[in-house]
């Protein structure tokens, strides 16, 4: 028997009075426990289906189910505050004259009394500030307090928890160390989560699954190897990590290009541009090679390596800075693994 999603969407639309189309007929579903990324640049429409999912705006048309009960649709709107769910924003929104104890417990007014201090003390153990309740907002670093900000969030143990970009207000430094801390919370509660953010690694590095949104249409979904290895479209492709696009002629199992034949990960026929991430090229230097390196970018652990192709176009590779590259160095360039091709337009 298949077990019911905990967030599902049907078609879901979104308008705006001013006619803007925020988001257009997106449809997916989140497991038990899963931690969801909304993906795309401004404007996209991911915090628009993030607020659609909290309640805190109607859709236009479409259904919203949590936990297999319709939510909002077909004539039915449950009131955000009788969704179970706990939302965390991008502020944090925490009250400077309370304490981080105080509030907490603002959100656990329909909690037993006596079960409510308890409950705190819980939480604050849970995202690691058990010492820090008599301290106000302003005494935290921001990591802190987007910590406490999660903890009320989670309070009152809700179904599911959303977050409105939560690391985009801390500091590169915090920013690595405050996901990954932020993503064992979300785990050791075994609670739903979506999130919204605009950055690519952020996305990848914690969630469990990716939905890259443009233009308020859902464009794919999957776990990030899926998004990075495997996009299905030239879109994606381009949004998710450095991406090279070389022109090329599909002939079934693989590919013709200006580097070779490329096997594919899918039969195709016809005129294509074929997907090559950087790090997928290997550089051979080579006396009789057949490009030469325009130009080498040194980043420290690896390079950032510029090579034209016979037809002007130029093509990047990432490469380990213990092999010594220099411009006008002539090489042979091989292409690890399947490769992702798309129609050309």
């Amino acid at each position: 028997m298949k077990i019911a999603p905990v967030i599902r969407l049907i078609n879901v639309t979104k308008q705006y009075d001013n006619s803007v189309l925020a988001v257009d007929s997106v449809s997916f579903e989140v497991q038990a426990g899963t931690l969801l990324a909304l993906l795309g640049a401004s404007g996209c429409g991911k915090t628009s289906t993030l607020r659609l999912i909290a309640g805190l705006e109607r859709p236009s048309s479409g259904e919203i189910w949590l936990n297999d009960r319709l939510v909002a649709g077909n004539g039915v709107w449950v009131e955000p505050e009788k969704r179970r769910v706990g939302m965390v924003f991008q502020d944090y929104a925490l009250f400077p004259h309370m304490t981080v104890t105080d509030n907490i417990l603002f959100a656990l007014k329909d909690f037993p009394r006596r079960e409510r201090k308890a409950r705190v003390q819980e939480m604050l153990e849970l995202v690691g500030l058990p010492d820090m309740g008599r301290r106000y907002p302003h005494q935290l670093s921001g990591g802190q307090q987007q910590r406490v900000a999660l903890a009320r969030a989670l309070a009152p143990s809700p179904d599911i928890v959303l977050l409105d970009e939560p690391f985009s207000n801390l500091d590169a430094a915090l920013r690595r160390s405050t996901r990954e801390e932020v993503r064992q919370i979300l785990k050791s509660a075994n609670t739903t989560t979506v999130f919204v953010t605009h950055d690519q690694e952020e996305a990848l590095a914690i969630a469990d699954q990716v939905a890259v949104l443009r233009e308020g249409c859902l464009l794919q979904i999957g776990t990030p190897r899926e998004l990075y290895n495997q996009p299905n479209q030239k879109a994606v492709a381009a949004f998710i990590g450095e991406a090279n696009f070389v022109e090329g002629k599909a002939l079934g199992q693989y590919v013709q290009t200006a580097l070779g034949n490329l096997p594919l990960h899918h039969h195709q026929h016809g005129r294509v541009e074929v997907l090559i991430r950087p790090e997928s090229l290997m550089l051979h230097p080579k006396a009789d090679g057949a490009f030469r390196i325009k130009h080498v970018q040194f980043l420290g652990f690896d390079q950032f390596v510029t090579i034209p192709l016979p037809d002007k176009t130029e093509i990047y590779a990432r490469v380990r800075s213990h092999i010594e590259l220099i411009p006008d160095m002539p090489v042979d360039i091989q292409v690890q693994g399947n490769v992702c091709a798309y129609p050309l337009k």
